[in-house]
């Protein structure tokens, strides 16, 4: 890292046809950030490329070829993103820097549910069929039982038919979100300036989302009306959440088998592979 001030950051980085034709998941890009906070403190935060893919490699033609990787990330990696700080140099920061932690904390939920709302309201005023999957989906379920049980989730998953993306696009971006394709996902910014990471993403209906994945998405049909929200049935959520099956879908799952949502029955309902994976969760419901 170098010294002078003048230097935010030293990146080795590729040119535009270089990001565009390259193997995101066999790529490593080491980045290096001097970031200031109020006070003037300098905290070095080296982030590995697959934490920041998104952002990094997701759309050149929005970022073009000379991006400003000062003023990109001013907004979108906090002055406390550091992975080598303990807790007290974190805690000394925060103080020094008059950083409001809770009002953060607060403000991040009540954003994902803003854009929950804002977008299943644009997609119903236009009459798209869609459903919501994914954190919410699972939060949704779990608090027609137990509120207090509800995980927050940063983003918003929704699923779509192929054909009806166009009009959901119109829609959404009448919304004031704005279309982009991140690694072959299609999702929906907050604004021109909005987080990859914590705006809509969209799942195409009947598809893989994985090659590897046992089944399909289902299809928008299945879904339930709650609070004039378009919630994915509960068996086709299960069903997404095995097919994934990452420590966080566990962990949903795990909640639901709790709740009672899902009991010994259920594993029958599913391919045989997807099956036994909920059986191994069933019978060890704790981890």
């Amino acid at each position: 890292m170098k010294d002078d001030d003048s230097q935010c950051c030293d990146v080795n980085r590729p040119t535009r046809q270089e990001s565009e034709q390259i193997d995101a998941p066999k790529f490593r890009w080491n980045v290096s950030f001097l970031l200031s906070t109020e006070r003037g403190d300098r905290v070095r935060a080296d982030l590995l490329f697959q934490r920041m893919a998104f952002l990094l490699m997701g759309s050149t033609r929005n970022y073009g070829s000379g991006l400003d990787l000062r003023s990109k990330f001013a907004f979108h990696v906090p002055t406390c993103y550091n992975l080598g700080m303990d807790s007290k140099s974190l805690a000394s920061m925060v103080r020094e820097s008059g950083l409001d932690v809770f009002e953060r904390m607060f403000r991040a939920v009540e954003l994902v549910q803003e854009r929950l709302n804002r977008a299943c309201k644009a997609l119903r005023d236009a009459q798209v069929p869609y459903a919501v999957v994914g954190g919410n989906a699972v939060a949704a379920w779990v608090a027609t039982i137990d509120d207090g049980a509800v995980r927050n989730t940063r983003d918003v998953d929704l699923l779509l038919a192929e054909e009806d993306l166009p009009r959901a696009t119109d829609a959404l971006q009448n919304a004031g979100f704005v279309r982009d394709e991140v690694m072959g996902t299609v999702i929906f910014l907050d604004g021109p300036d909005g987080k990859p990471s914590q705006g809509l993403h969209i799942l195409l209906a009947g598809r893989k989302v994985r090659p590897e994945y046992v089944s399909a998405t289902p299809s928008v049909d299945r879904t339930i009306e709650i609070n004039q929200k378009r919630i994915v049935e509960l068996e086709a959520l299960v069903e997404m959440k095995l097919n994934s099956y990452r420590r966080k879908d566990q962990t949903h799952l795990q909640d639901m088998i709790q709740l009672g949502l899902i009991d010994a029955g259920w594993p029958s309902r599913f391919p045989a592979q997807l099956g036994e994976r909920l059986q191994s969760l069933l019978d060890d419901p704790d981890g």
